[in-house]
Formats: structure tokens, sequence, C-alpha cells
């Protein structure tokens, strides 16, 4: 991704996320402490993932965003009553853990020519403490003084089915937690066949 496409997209990330007027002062304290980390950050460790580059977070994040619009006009969801400012927020931010932490990097560059040779490109940063990204994600929204409603913090913490949450969750999703997974489930479809394309 060209530096002119990270910036580009990065500024249409906050363009999107300053949106969510009532949390917008907190929103915006939060990208202006970590606008270069957001706007470089990779999306992803593995070679096999089109994130996996610089600015991959922020545009994986985008295609999540266009995707959950996209999903809110099928039958499905059309008389779900899913305020848009949660999708922003869910949409935008549920991958935000992926930065790091308020101390360092997530994401280093791999150095071990045996992971790199199994697609590996990024490993995990050791000074940083152990959390999976949801949670971490949603340990820097908090430390930030951004607020969530419990539809956007369950949408967020539950994302993935590896981990306890969204099976603790499953029989039990409300509308904007189907939504953000449906959406990031298609994201990652779309992400793994774009690196295969390449």
């Amino acid at each position: 991704m060209s530096e002119a496409e990270i910036i580009a997209n990065f500024d249409r990330f906050k363009k999107i996320l300053l949106k969510v007027e009532d949390r917008r002062d907190s929103l915006s304290k939060f990208l202006d402490k970590y606008e270069e980390r957001i706007a470089t950050s990779p999306g992803h460790d593995k070679a096999s993932r089109a994130a996996a580059s610089p600015g991959g977070l922020v545009k994986r994040s985008l295609q999540t965003f266009s995707h959950a619009r996209d999903l809110c006009k099928m039958s499905a969801f059309a008389d779900k009553d899913i305020p848009v400012d949660s999708i922003i927020i869910t949409s935008l931010l549920h991958d935000i853990g992926r930065i790091g932490d308020d101390t360092g990097d997530f994401y280093l560059p791999q150095t071990s020519s045996w992971h790199l040779e199994r697609g590996n490109i990024y490993t995990y940063n050791p000074e940083i403490k152990r959390m999976t990204h949801p949670h971490r994600g949603l340990y820097l929204i908090q430390r930030e003084g951004i607020f969530l409603t419990q539809d956007e913090w369950m949408s967020i913490v539950s994302q993935s089915n590896a981990y306890d949450e969204s099976k603790f969750y499953a029989g039990n999703e409300s509308p904007l937690m189907s939504l953000l997974h449906a959406a990031i489930k298609i994201t990652s479809m779309v992400d793994l066949q774009s690196s295969e394309d390449n």
C-alpha cells in the first residue's frame, strides 16, 4: 500500500469516526494520540492476508464498515433498530487493539527466518501485556474515556469464535453483534481472497 493510500484511508477513517457526535471529543483525542500507529498498523500478522502490511488495520476496518452498511440493507437487518453510531464505533474500532497499547506496538517485524518462511511476517511485542486484541482494544478505548454502550462492548469482545466470550453469548446475540460479526467474516474472506489474487 502506498503512503498516499495509507494517508487517504486514515483521513476517511477519521472523518467517519468523528461523525459520532456524542463521543467526538474523546474520539478526537484518541485519534490525535495514536494517529501514526493507527494509520500504519498492519491488520494481520500472516503474509496470507492482504491486510498484513502497513495501513492494513485501517483498510480492513473501513471494509468492515462498508460490509456492515451493505448488510443493513438486507431483510435480516432491515427492520432492526441498530444505531448508526454503534455501527461506526464497532466497525472501525473492533480491531484497534492491534495497534498495541499505551506502552508500545503490538506487531514487530519478524526476525526469525523459520517464522518468515512460514508466512509469519510479524511477531508480537513481548514488552506489552499479553491480551487478545479485542480485550486490548477495549482497554485502550476505556483508558481514553470513550464511552461504549453494552451492545457495542459485547459486540467487540465477542467478535471471534476463538474466544470464550463468543461461546458465552451464543444464542443471545444482539442485532449489532450479529451485524458486526457477519461484516468481520465477510471482510476476512475478502482479505484472504485478495492475498490469493496477488
